[in-house]
């Protein structure tokens, strides 16, 4: 028995580093993930195609002539190297059963890393977007906020 055992030993510990190795779930918190690209709005797109990209909003209103829609976007992963290193020794420690459960979409630990921002776009009554505010700016009453520079908080990590 030992000598079969000691025989596996080898070839399952291999198997195990590689699985690690390449494994979506350490991996993925190793480098991060990217959000998704919001750096095409800009005043003068149109409704239709923000929601493309953004969803549905998540709340709208009416003032003064203008529209108003508060989305909420998914701005991605920060990368955190110390909680897959802790996935890793779980996948060594438990023979790689956590990846296999975060194959197979069965996520033991809740996705508490993924960062959601919220931006505020407004429209005319043509549905053209006149202006992209974040969540809690004051919103001027024409609706207009000129071009919108997307910095590096638009997206967390950048692959």
């Amino acid at each position: 028995m030992s000598l079969l055992l000691r025989n596996l030993f080898r070839p399952l510990l291999i198997l195990l580093l590689v699985c690690s190795l390449t494994g979506c779930y350490a991996m993925k918190l190793a480098k991060g993930e990217k959000g998704i690209d919001v750096t095409t709005l800009q005043p003068g797109v149109t409704r239709a195609k923000a929601e493309t990209i953004l969803g549905h909003p998540v709340r709208s209103w009416a003032s003064d002539g203008m529209r108003y829609a508060i989305y909420e976007y998914y701005a991605g992963t920060p990368p955190r190297p110390s909680d897959a290193m802790a996935i890793v020794f779980l996948d060594l420690l438990f023979l790689g059963m956590p990846e296999i459960a975060f194959g197979l979409g069965r996520n033991p630990l809740p996705n508490i890393y993924g960062i959601r921002d919220r931006i505020v776009l407004s429209y005319d009554n043509r549905d053209v977007t006149r202006g992209i505010f974040d969540e809690f700016d004051e919103l001027p009453p024409d609706g207009q906020s000129g071009q919108r520079r997307w910095g590096s908080e638009s997206t967390v990590s950048e692959k």
